[in-house]
């Protein structure tokens, strides 16, 4: 027969194990959720009043009803945002990375932080076609104009408009894409073409990304430069 007292402490601990757990839950969510809309929209607005006295051009009262918040990625631990002051004629969006780290800037900031933020998972990259398919996210999630608005060479004939960007952004020149693989990491460089779609006439620039992915897909290193923007008209 059971001891009562013995049966009593059972309960008692598997209760505070269970209320445990809900703690951990409840903790797990609260810092995945610590940035609300109106912390990103504060985030962004601030770089956008740096930015536009960096290019000499006013910047009236912003709040964040002045900026529209999309997510455009949410893949593993980390959600990425693509905020736009529409209420800034042609001024170009930011992509935020919001997770358990922090909050940081990708594309669109003028000092992205990606190694903050990708420190690498579970995934290994295990050959080079995983490691261009990480370099190919990544490119995204760092355009310079915050759009995550890119083109790669094989989208070069889905329409005239793209096969005339490439086109004109050949007669640059630029170096191929290429993955070198090490002991512990992979080296990728790709080269797209990011859209300028808040600029008129809208254009296209080319951009050549490096990435050093170590084996656990942790972003190690990386670079960007840019070419000269082309116009996808007849009139160029």
């Amino acid at each position: 027969m059971m001891n009562p007292a013995r049966g009593l402490v059972s309960r008692m601990t598997a209760m505070v194990s269970l209320m445990s757990l809900a703690l951990v839950s409840i903790a797990a969510c609260q810092s995945r959720s610590a940035f609300d809309s109106s912390a990103i929209a504060r985030f962004v607005l601030a770089q956008v009043r740096i930015d536009r006295l960096g290019a000499g051009l006013p910047t009236p009262p912003l709040g964040p009803e002045g900026v529209s918040i999309d997510v455009i990625d949410s893949s593993g631990a980390v959600r990425v945002y693509r905020v736009t002051p529409w209420i800034l004629e042609h001024w170009h969006p930011y992509l935020v990375a919001v997770s358990d780290v922090g909050m940081h800037g990708l594309g669109g900031f003028p000092a992205p932080e990606p190694c903050r933020v990708f420190v690498g998972g579970n995934d290994q990259v295990q050959n080079t076609s995983q490691a261009r398919q990480i370099a190919s996210k990544l490119a995204q999630l760092l355009d310079p104009y915050g759009g995550g608005e890119i083109s790669f060479p094989a989208d070069s004939m889905k329409n005239d408009e793209l096969r005339l960007a490439w086109r004109r952004a050949a007669r640059e020149g630029f170096l191929a894409d290429t993955v070198i693989r090490g002991a512990s990491s992979h080296v990728v460089r790709i080269t797209v073409l990011s859209h300028l779609s808040r600029q008129y006439p809208m254009a296209w620039q080319r951009v050549t990304f490096v990435f050093e992915l170590g084996h656990n897909a942790e972003l190690s290193g990386w670079s960007m430069r840019t070419g000269r923007p082309v116009y996808a008209v007849d009139s160029q």
